[in-house]
């Protein structure tokens, strides 16, 4: 939630409705969004429920009552003004129009995205995107089969990518400019013969996402 870079849209919000367990939000273009009190409690940018450099959230629901909406309100720039009650406990928060037009989640929005994300199941083994790697490189037919199977399925297998130092990288700059992180542009994972993490034995790593609290996860 909390973003470097703040989202925008086009769209205006041309009406508002609440009641305590949600916001209904409807759009010039005939878009309707509803975002449930947990969902919008949880996703607070504000510095009390963020860490305001580290950007990482810091409330905790166990620590906090259920809460429900109090009211909601548009303000200036069409943000979302919401103020939360929790027993006794009264907080404010506020989410511009391009986070919440980007975050939606309701059936109709997801529905006419280009690419609609499949929920995994055990079936997923079976039916996993399998690229060729010549096609992913050369072709724009494999590069967007890549694409549309790793924004649908969140995975895609890529054969026949050369065992050679430096291929990952090509692999990743196929798609866009890499973004460097605190470990560089890439970061090797090898077996060490003192090991202070599983990462560096001879075991197997499970399928993860390390960081996920960063924009832009490594």
């Amino acid at each position: 939630m909390a973003d470097l870079a703040p989202m925008q849209t086009a769209r205006t919000i041309i009406a508002l409705e609440h009641d305590a367990q949600g916001v209904a939000l409807r759009w010039d273009d005939g878009l309707r969004s509803r975002f449930h009190v947990l969902w919008l409690r949880d996703n607070c940018p504000c510095p009390q429920c963020r860490h305001p450099q580290a950007l990482e959230r810091t409330f905790m629901f166990i620590d906090h009552t259920a809460p429900s909406i109090r009211s909601a309100t548009l303000r200036a720039n069409e943000v979302l003004e919401i103020e939360f009650r929790a027993g006794d406990e009264l907080h404010l928060s506020r989410y511009t129009k391009g986070w919440l037009r980007a975050h939606g989640y309701s059936e109709n929005q997801t529905r006419d995205r280009p690419c609609t994300p499949q929920l995994w199941d055990a079936g997923i083994a079976y039916r996993l995107p399998c690229i060729d790697y010549t096609d992913y490189m050369q072709t724009n037919a494999g590069l967007r089969a890549w694409i549309e199977g790793a924004r649908t399925q969140g995975i895609v297998l890529l054969r026949g990518v050369p065992q050679q130092p430096g291929r990952l990288l090509e692999v990743a700059r196929r798609i866009g400019p890499v973004r460097a992180s605190n470990f560089g542009e890439y970061y090797d994972i090898v077996s060490m013969p003192y090991p202070n993490a599983s990462a560096y034995t001879s075991m197997g790593l499970e399928l993860h996402t390390d960081l996920a609290n960063w924009h832009a996860p490594p």
